[in-house]
């Protein structure tokens, strides 16, 4: 046994360093196949009643192994991603679990921030679900797929839903980053959307702007908005939430009418 890098509660104990070896996608691999699962459902969406592609896509799954904030403000493939809606890594062996069904017989793309969290999560799927079509994450996770595509590329465009994919490529020498929005990362950066990534910033992240592709959303209005404040979390389980800086204001306007202090 060791010391896990990201916890798990326990949950990956009886998993080994072999099992988390294998199924790795190299970016330019993923930037592939994240293409290909786009445009798969980009043709399927065009066709009426249900089609030979569209039987196909439905076999291929694309599963965010990170906690429920992080997939809020950025994500690869908007709309088709699946988001666990877990708040720590140790509730993901509880999804997975619940999921084995829709899992069963399916090719399964997974991804996280650096990787580490896909090695575990998809060797415990292998584990859960082996009656699969193939199990494979992205080697180095968001981070090294954004070394690669990020500085320079252009970000896929969001139509600002949070829930649909955007059909127009926005092109830069050849090459479109696929990841959309910010990869949020656990330092006082909070996070980068693609052309920002790796670069060390002194800003407020309050005041970091995404490049327009900002698929998070308000909380409250429901705007397009990407950046979490440390105090507005959420009253009953703290985890960070998103509220733009008008509804703060408005919130905070409330708060002080009920003070007595307007």
């Amino acid at each position: 046994w060791h010391e896990e890098i990201i916890s798990s509660g326990g949950a990956f104990a009886g998993i080994s360093s072999n099992d988390t070896a294998v199924g790795y996608l190299t970016p330019r691999e993923w930037h592939e196949e994240i293409q290909l699962l786009i445009k798969k459902k980009e043709r399927s969406s065009d066709d009426r009643g249900k089609t030979e592609c569209e039987e196909e896509d439905a076999d291929t799954i694309l599963i965010d192994v990170r906690n429920h904030k992080e997939c809020q403000i950025g994500s690869f493939a908007p709309g088709i991603s699946i988001d666990p809606q877990t708040k720590t890594f140790a509730q993901f062996p509880r999804w997975a679990e619940s999921e084995k069904g829709p899992l069963k017989n399916k090719r399964i793309l997974m991804y996280c921030t650096g990787g580490i969290r896909c090695e575990k999560a998809s060797a415990y799927i292998r584990q859960v679900v082996p009656e699969n079509k193939g199990i494979y994450h992205l080697k180095g996770g968001i981070h090294k797929y954004l070394e690669e595509f990020g500085q320079g590329a252009t970000p896929a465009a969001s139509n600002n839903n949070g829930s649909d994919i955007d059909g127009i490529k926005h092109e830069n020498n050849g090459v479109e980053c696929l990841f959309v929005g910010k990869n949020f990362v656990f330092d006082r950066r909070g996070a980068l959307d693609a052309k920002g990534h790796g670069i060390e910033k002194d800003d407020d992240p309050r005041r970091a702007k995404s490049d327009g592709s900002i698929i998070g959303k308000c909380q409250y209005c429901s705007d397009p908005y990407d950046a979490f404040h440390p105090e507005n979390v959420c009253t009953v389980c703290r985890e960070p939430i998103l509220v733009c800086e008008k509804c703060q204001s408005d919130l905070r306007r409330e708060q002080r009418s009920l003070r007595g202090l307007a």
